[in-house]
């Protein structure tokens, strides 16, 4: 079992603990981190997934050059019912967590301040993912208000590295967007939202330190993605693949599946709309999924054999500036 392969924590130990000591009851979240990597070690099922990931929208005012997003064509928003149909099943089983967000940016969804406050009265943790460039005083102040847990913000390196890949964002206009809400958070003697930011190693490899002493100042944890070249697909031979004890993953159109593999379309499961999370969670199709995996099969399983998260990495010292030529070329 492999656990979160492609990400790690660039961070220290102290701050580690401290951002997901504030996610909430100490206890609750103990034991939801206990059942998270123990559950899908030993393959135990539980109840109803530990996690569940909304898309919220499919949609960006982005595209960044190594971003996947571009071989996708169902793009759209989530409607209302469907959202809250999600959220109430989630509420009323008990999940710990959502996330409202998969591959689009959540801020340009037209009802995402209705979405978050609708998610935040009724599930104790949740949080989404943002390339910060629509994180306005007015929403930094929104988040802290309705007591967002955490914020993951992707910042893939500093200056013009930063400016190049996050066009047409600013480096210095973001780093101040965080800033602002970590220090208002703060001043409110507030420990939520949380702020993690994120970028891929290529991006900070010339200066990790430098990049770790500077956006540290305006987060509360920073984690590296490993860069993944989807062109030059090599299996991990003997990968189990984690998320399939973990989490389901909804789709803006109600799609589900159980993973965040992004052209693992033979994987899907079933519609929101027709069936309920807590059936297509015990339902044959995931349980068979289950079996493959276990039984080390998880190849004859189309989705699964070219999912990012079961490929050997390639090298991470290929510089940022090839990944950026590479990919604008195609």
């Amino acid at each position: 079992m492999n656990t979160n392969k492609d990400q790690r924590v660039y961070d220290s130990p102290s701050r580690f603990w401290r951002f997901y000591g504030s996610h909430g009851d100490f206890l609750e979240t103990f034991i939801n981190r206990l059942q998270w990597y123990e559950y899908s070690k030993n393959y135990f099922v539980s109840n109803f997934p530990l996690h569940v990931d909304i898309e919220t929208t499919s949609n960006c005012n982005m595209n960044c050059p190594m971003c996947f997003r571009k071989k996708f064509r169902d793009l759209g928003d989530m409607n209302w019912n469907v959202f809250t149909k999600i959220v109430d099943e989630c509420k009323e089983n008990g999940v710990y967590s959502l996330r409202l967000s998969w591959r689009g940016e959540s801020l340009t969804h037209p009802r995402i301040f209705d979405m978050v406050e609708y998610a935040c009265k009724r599930i104790s943790n949740v949080s989404f993912l943002t390339n910060t460039f629509l994180v306005t005083k007015e929403v930094a102040d929104f988040l802290i208000e309705k007591g967002l847990t955490y914020l993951g913000c992707s910042f893939d390196g500093m200056g013009e590295v930063y400016n190049r890949i996050r066009f047409p964002a600013k480096f210095e206009e973001s780093l101040n967007k965080l800033k602002y809400l970590k220090e208002k958070r703060d001043s409110l003697g507030l420990v939520n939202p949380q702020i993690r930011v994120c970028s891929i190693w290529p991006a900070v490899s010339m200066d990790p330190l430098g990049y770790y002493e500077c956006l540290s100042k305006v987060s509360d944890l920073v984690v590296m993605n490993e860069y993944m070249d989807l062109n030059n697909r090599r299996p991990v031979p003997g990968f189990v693949c984690q998320y399939p004890w973990e989490r389901l993953m909804v789709a803006h159109n109600g799609r589900v599946q159980c993973c965040t593999g992004w052209d693992a379309e033979d994987i899907t499961l079933g519609n929101v709309n027709d069936i309920s999370l807590r059936a297509l969670w015990h339902g044959d199709k995931l349980n068979e999924l289950r079996e493959l995996h276990k039984s080390g099969r998880r190849m004859d399983c189309k989705g699964c054999s070219i999912c990012r998260h079961g490929l050997v990495l390639p090298d991470q010292s290929i510089s940022i500036y090839d990944i950026i030529s590479q990919e604008t070329q195609k």
